[in-house]
């Protein structure tokens, strides 16, 4: 300091004596990072790869071959509604009736 005031007197020329300014360094490039795996292992993931992707066309194939929904769909309702229901017997059921059969109370009619 001189003087009493409370600048140093080094202030305004540059970096502190013995320091550097690492403002101004240039920047270090990025770090290479070195390879780790094999080729024998990049090859049994490309292999795992490659067979991931023949079982996925495998299954889309398989899955153009079925026929649609719909037609499963119909051929399921037509099932359904030609084959009886084993659990009703084949006489009438007596609490369905048709309406003119219904019988209406005299006090409402």
């Amino acid at each position: 300091m001189v003087d009493g005031s409370r600048t140093p007197a080094w202030a305004g020329r540059g970096p502190m004596p013995g320091t550097t300014n690492f403002a101004l360094a240039a920047p270090l490039p990025p770090a290479q990072v070195p390879e780790v795996r094999g080729k024998a292992k990049k090859r049994a993931e490309l292999r795992k790869l490659e067979r991931e992707i023949e079982l996925l066309q495998e299954e889309l194939k398989a899955l153009n071959e079925r026929p649609p929904v719909a037609q499963a769909c119909e051929q399921l309702v037509g099932f359904v509604e030609n084959c009886r229901d084993p659990f009703l017997n084949g006489a009438r059921n007596r609490w369905v009736t048709s309406p003119s059969e219904v019988k209406c109370c005299p006090p409402f009619c």
